[in-house]
Formats: C-alpha cells, structure tokens, sequence
C-alpha cells in the first residue's frame, strides 16, 4: 500500500498553492515551486532541529491563507543556527543591512525604489542604521525582507503588508511597552500610521482583521508552551537545545561540560521566563476564558520542565565532577556509551544496578520518573542517551534533595565548591555503583576511578 504521507518540499508547494488559490491568485506552478525550493532549502539546513519544515507545515496547517503564507517564511532565516544564512537567501537582505564584527546593522532604503522593503521597515520599528537585535525581532525582520523579494509582484501590496505584520507578531516573550501598549497595539499603530502617512487603502476593519491574523500565528508558534501532555513540551524543548548548543549536533563527540552547558542554558531560560508574556491577546481574541487556560497550563509546563531540567543538570554535574578528578572533561559517550542510541552497543546502562536493588526514594514524581524511564521515545532528531542513568540518580537522591541541594551545583559550576568536595555530598551507594559502572567502559581512567572509589568510601 502507498504511503499516504507526501514529502516536505511537496506539502510546502500545497501550502503556496492553496493559500494562493484561497486568496484568489493565479501564480505559475514554476515560480511556486522555486519559491517552495528557496523555503525548503533553507529550513532543512544542518543546524535546525525545531525550526525546520516541520515547523512551518505544523503552523500552517489549518490556517488562514495570510497565517498560513506568514508561518512559510517566518522562520526563514536564523542567523544564529544557520551561521549567516544560504547565498540565496543572504542575496536578498545584503542590499539592506551590512554586517560589523557580527552585527547586522540597517542600511538606508529608499522608499520610492524599494517601497516594501521600506514599509517593513517601519512595522519593525527599525530606521537607518538601527542595529537588529537577535532577541529582539532580527530574524523575523529579515524573514520579511525574504518573504517580500520572492512575493512582491505575485500579489497585492496589502497582502504582502499583512504578512509582514504576521511575522512582526512572532518576536516572542515580549512585555508592555514604557509607552504602556503591549506589541500587538504597538505593532497596530505601526501599521496604521503607515496606511495614512502613504495611503495604502486599509480599513481600520481590515486592520484590526491583519492584528486578529497576526494573533492567531503568534499563539500558534509557541502552542507547545500549553501542551496537554507536559512530555511533548519537554520534548520540544529538547530538541531546540542543538540550535542554541551547536555542540550538541554531534552527540557522540559532545563534551560532558557542554552537554552541562546546554541545559544550564535552557534551564536558565525557562527559570526567567515570564509565563505571563507567552501569549497574546488583542480585542478580546483569544478569549480571556482560554487565555487563563493557556497561562496556566504554560506555568505547569514550565515548572515541570524546570525540575526536570534541573535534575538532569545535577546527573551530569556529578559525570563532570568525576571527570574533573580522573583526568579532566571528556567526551560523554566514553563516560555513558555512543550519544546516539545505537542498538548492541556497550553503554553505562548495561553496568548500572538494577531497579530492585535502588535506594528507593517516596519523594519522587511519577511523571518525571516514567519520562526519565522511557527517555524521548526515540521521537528527538538528537537524541541522548542518558535517561536510565539519570533515572537512578533520581531514584537514589529523591527529588527534594536534588531541588534543595541545586544551590551546590551551581556552586560547583562557579568554582565556589571543589568537585571532590560535591561528590562528598553524594549517597555513597551512588557513588560506588556509578564509579563500579565506569570502570567496565573507560579504560584509560581506572587508576583514577578505583583511586576515586577508595576515596568515596572512605568518607
């Protein structure tokens, strides 16, 4: 029986296609799908692993047509998981902003030659020689510029405009203004004051129709902070790591510190997030009813996250303190075995005790001991092999203690705690078992490691 799944490139064609079609044009079937080429070549690029094509079909499936043609190109470039972008798509924004020891600093446009250009501008809120801040709408803005090269004579002038306030929506995380407006109200009178000042022809109905399009998508692209089943926001949070840690696209040469790193990064993230600032409303839309249902589950996913994350930080830093004392950092698949799950190999798992003989703790969270007992379910494009190991320090430690004792991980991480003074503070069958286990895999450490075991036991 044929599969009933069509490729990426040909979803992103339908997508163009339908879209297109809804909104009445008549585009070539040759222009959409060099369009689609260009999108497809760009997210499918080495370095992402969440904002790939997956993400954009995920976003505008179901969608209006503007929605679903600003969820195309809103992720299109990212300058810092792709290192600068494709020639093909560099080619597009070079004309308008210059480069200066890595940051992207707006050229002049000329409104009369490159009028678009010029108005996208303006919804950004960014003038000549505005530096583009990388949290602050960088990519978004030069996914506009992308999004208007390649649409730009295909279709309506306010059409295009629409999408560009669309992506303008998708900068995430962001507050109420000194000006009291919050970024949709803000990214509004950009818009409107760009429709008197150059009579572009909008309706304040239509305006308000763009802002309630634009409020659909920004909701949409972080719909995985709401997650019914907490597991699938932890998964989606895992497999953002690789975009932020390069390190981490090549599990099996990943170093344990920039494994630690990583997650410290993440962890970092979700511990200052303001949950309140996720989401976004304008004139009622989304309904306040469901948008305390998203805030609270978005703060439930969050915590969870966070423990979890954190818990798995406190795993490695004890890999990291034994492999400061044996010998210094390494790479993490000689202390656990081969990052990327391969079948019939040797990992730490195979010497590590059994679950009948753990120091069972009653302070454990069932949710997070069965996602740390089945791993990712093999659903992560990088997936580590870490999960059982990180289960039994849980299991051993119990979750209060390595939630109170956090402070002592950072602690060591800073230099503030020695690591042989860390391990001391470790359940000693922990410990043992663990140096036991290493000793079956990193022959070039033994000396060391029985030289460590001497140590643990005799404290």
């Amino acid at each position: 029986m044929p599969s009933t799944r069509y490729s990426d490139i040909r979803q992103i064609i339908d997508l163009f296609s339908n879209a297109l079609k809804s909104l009445d044009y008549d585009v070539s079937p040759d222009v959409i799908e060099k369009w689609s080429l260009l999108v497809h070549r760009a997210m499918d690029g080495g370095g992402r692993s969440y904002h790939g094509p997956y993400h954009i079909l995920h976003l505008a499936h179901g969608s209006k047509p503007i929605v679903a043609l600003s969820a195309i190109y809103h992720d299109i470039v990212q300058v810092s998981v792709d290192h600068g972008a494709p020639p093909e798509i560099s080619n597009v924004f070079d004309s308008f902003v210059s480069i200066e020891n890595g940051d992207y600093i707006l050229k002049e446009i000329d409104v009369t030659k490159d009028r678009l250009f010029y108005f996208s501008s303006l919804i950004f809120g960014v003038d000549k020689d505005s530096k583009l801040n990388p949290f602050e709408g960088r990519n978004e803005f030069l996914s506009s510029l992308v999004c208007i090269d390649q649409l730009s004579g295909h279709i309506k002038e306010k059409d295009i405009l629409k999408i560009c306030v669309c992506i303008e929506a998708t900068i995430p995380f962001r507050g109420i203004g000194s000006d009291g407006k919050d970024p949709l109200q803000t990214v509004r009178d950009r818009l409107s004051q760009l429709n008197r000042n150059y009579a572009v022809g909008f309706s304040e109905d239509e305006i308000d129709q763009t802002i309630y399009r634009a409020t659909e998508l920004a909701n949409k692209d972080v719909d995985n902070f709401s997650e019914v089943l907490v597991e699938n926001f932890i998964e989606n949070t895992w497999n953002i790591l690789p975009e932020s840690s390069p390190a981490m696209r090549y599990p099996n040469t990943l170093r344990i510190k920039d494994f630690r790193k990583a997650l410290q990064g993440m962890e970092g993230f979700l511990s200052n997030l303001k949950t309140e600032r996720v989401y976004s409303s304008y004139k009622g839309y989304p309904p306040q009813s469901e948008m305390d249902s998203l805030l609270e589950r978005t703060n439930s996913n969050v915590c969870v996250a966070i423990r979890y994350l954190r818990i798995r930080i406190f795993a490695i830093a004890i890999l990291e303190a034994i492999a400061e004392l044996t010998g210094g950092d390494t790479s993490l698949s000689l202390f656990l075995g081969d990052m990327s799950n391969q079948r019939g190999t040797v990992s730490l798992d195979d010497f590590l005790p059994l679950e009948d003989e753990l120091q069972n703790k009653k302070n454990l969270d069932p949710l997070i001991l069965r996602f740390l007992s089945m791993g990712h379910r093999g659903h992560l494009k990088y997936e580590m092999n870490s999960c059982l190991y990180t289960s039994i320090v849980y299991r051993v430690t119990g979750e209060d203690r390595i939630q109170k004792d956090f402070f002592l991980v950072k602690d060591y991480f800073q230099n503030d705690l020695s690591a042989k003074d860390f391990l001391k503070n470790q359940d000693k069958f922990l410990m043992s078992s663990l140096i036991d286990s290493l000793l079956e895999l990193v022959s070039t450490r033994e000396d060391k490691l029985k030289e460590l075991k001497n140590m643990v036991n005799q404290e």
